[in-house]
């Protein structure tokens, strides 16, 4: 039997990713839950539409990580990521939270302990003794490095959100640097966009909240097109903020930013379809990074959808409020 080569077994993966992506979910299944008439129902008809949240359906507790659903996909990581980056891109983001909720609790001692992924690269329960008892020389360099400048700080300037600034960030950096490790420029190019479209949110939601000129500039995430003096300069301005995305030939961002006010979950919803679009063109790749990557955004993206779906059911917000704050699945 000869034994497979690398372009070999980029087709292998490919086509296994191509048989998965089958059992996504589309918009006339999204349509279908919307239609329910109870969270109830809605969860039901989740499981006939796909079984592979049968293991997230016993309540709602489970709808808000989907663990078996995540489980799986790490699973398919192991076994197909063709590199260890991959795997990493969507993990890091959990070991990133996990760090700002902790590091959060240790400083404001809150009565109730944070709830922690299990999902990132360390474990969660190993981390909370890091963080509670300082041992920051433990962590890996890049998080280490996040954790002190976020509590130095914090100390310096008193305000909370600098904790979640400087930690998204350091993830922010982090990611890009995994994408240029992944050898693949498309990986780049959406990192560089999900940087630009990441900043454009941020300055929307806190820029005219925060005015303390030393808070401004972190802001701003590395990575991007977008820069700090840009932020700087429109932070305050819808209009240049809708203009700047209109530049960026995104006139749906652009039209939701006008409406920010009124539907603000529209703003996130269309920079959602914006990365979903740039990564729809993995489905003309044979390369097995591009490939492996797009499908397990793919899962994330739509394991958001669920979940807000099935909360505004629960929460008994109507279909048309819930519809305008979900992005369109990857599948269309």
């Amino acid at each position: 039997m000869n034994r497979p080569s690398f372009d070999s077994r980029y087709a292998f993966i490919s086509s296994a990713v191509r048989a998965l992506e089958t059992g996504l979910f589309r918009s006339p299944d999204i349509d279908l839950l919307l239609k329910t008439s109870s969270s109830e129902e809605t969860l039901e008809l989740l499981v006939r539409i796909s079984p592979a949240y049968s293991g997230d359906a016993e309540g709602f507790a489970a709808v808000r990580r989907f663990p078996e659903r995540h489980n799986a996909l790490f699973r398919f990581l192991d076994l197909y990521a063709p590199r260890r980056e991959t795997e990493l891109f969507f993990r890091s983001p959990h070991d990133y939270n996990n760090l700002k909720a902790l590091i959060r609790y240790n400083i404001f001692s809150p009565p109730v302990e944070p709830e922690l992924s299990d999902f990132g690269s360390i474990d969660a329960e190993s981390l909370k003794n890091i963080i509670f008892e300082e041992a920051y020389d433990i962590l890996p360099p890049e998080m280490e490095t996040a954790a002190v400048n976020a509590i130095f700080m914090y100390y310096e300037n008193r305000h909370p959100v600098i904790i979640d600034l400087v930690i998204d960030a350091a993830l922010m950096e982090h990611l890009t640097g995994l994408a240029a490790q992944s050898g693949s420029p498309l990986l780049s190019r959406y990192m560089e966009l999900r940087a630009d479209l990441t900043n454009i949110h941020t300055i929307l939601r806190a820029g005219s909240t925060i005015s303390d000129p030393s808070i401004i500039p972190l802001l701003h995430l590395p990575g991007g097109t977008v820069t700090s003096q840009e932020v700087a300069l429109i932070r305050n301005d819808s209009e240049a903020i809708a203009a700047l995305l209109h530049r960026m030939d995104l006139p749906a961002a652009a039209k939701a930013v006008t409406e920010y006010r009124e539907y603000p979950g529209a703003v996130e919803r269309e920079i959602d379809n914006a990365l979903t679009q740039f990564l729809r063109q993995t489905l003309y790749y044979i390369s097995s990074v591009e490939t492996v990557f797009a499908y397990c955004y793919a899962v994330e993206l739509e394991m958001k959808i669920l979940r807000t779906v099935l909360l505004g059911k629960a929460a008994g917000i109507d279909e048309a409020a819930i519809r305008r704050s979900i992005p369109e699945p990857f599948s269309g």
